[in-house]
């Protein structure tokens, strides 16, 4: 071989290893890169675990303050209890709302406004922002009481609204669930309410079983994930299609 020849091999040599090089050093970028990015991730979801468990602690640490289980008959301590459970709710909101755009809660909101039109606002609301942090969080290990109490408030005020408008009760009057599910098993009441012996029968089948699982947040076990999935098939089901086999349909079809 010429000293050309070796040379323009040398050469050739020398242009292959700078393009393995080149390769390897993209390719050493882009790890570098990926490993960032999971890094990012990471501490996303390690941010959110430490939120979730601030949640659940303070959700059980409220239900430990007193040995005794909270009377849910007692509606003084009731209305405690689903206060402090709703601020927990809002700062579950405000907190998932810092690490995902608002659309998503927008989008529902606005769902349920053309579902339900004759509902309040305020209500639609406790039912968006339930909807809202149920799937949010639907993949967490987490009390989901919270969450239970927002979709709670929402068929308490719908329900106190039904009431009035059957001039059951009056309009300055706005008793709990509870008292409300009284009202209607008087069956006199069912009469000013236009209601059929089967829609009665439904109703409070419907509102026992719902109100059972209410109930179920204020016990030191608190709320499964199953436990909320199935109180929530009691009232709705779709953000759109409606079904008056569905309480909260149901009530919208009856005012």
């Amino acid at each position: 071989m010429s000293a050309g020849e070796k040379l323009d091999n040398a050469k050739k040599e020398n242009t292959e290893l700078k393009k393995d090089n080149r390769i390897k050093d993209d390719a050493i970028k882009s790890l570098n890169q990926q490993n960032k990015e999971l890094k990012t991730q990471l501490q996303g979801y390690q941010e959110e675990l430490a939120k979730t468990r601030k949640w659940a602690y303070d959700i059980l640490h409220f239900n430990r303050e007193d040995s005794e289980e909270l009377d849910v008959t007692n509606e003084e301590d009731w209305e405690k209890f689903q206060s402090k459970m709703l601020e927990l709710t809002e700062k579950m909101k405000e907190d998932s709302l810092k690490n995902d755009k608002k659309e998503r809660l927008n989008i529902i909101k606005s769902a349920f406004t053309k579902k339900y039109k004759k509902f309040e606002e305020t209500d639609l609301s406790f039912l968006a922002t339930g909807q809202y942090l149920l799937e949010a969080h639907k993949d967490d290990s987490m009390d989901f009481s919270p969450v239970l109490i927002a979709f709670s408030k929402c068929v308490e005020g719908v329900l106190a609204d039904y009431l009035k408008r059957g001039y059951v009760i009056p309009e300055d009057e706005r008793p709990m669930l509870g008292n409300s599910l009284k009202y209607i098993k008087n069956r006199e009441n069912s009469l000013l309410l236009d209601l059929t012996q089967s829609q009665y029968g439904s109703l409070v089948k419907q509102l026992d079983e719902f109100i059972k699982y209410r109930n179920m947040a204020a016990h030191k076990e608190g709320i499964s994930l199953e436990d909320l999935l199935k109180a929530k098939d009691i009232i709705f089901n779709s953000l759109d299609s409606f079904n008056k086999k569905y309480l909260l349909d149901f009530i919208h079809f009856k005012f």
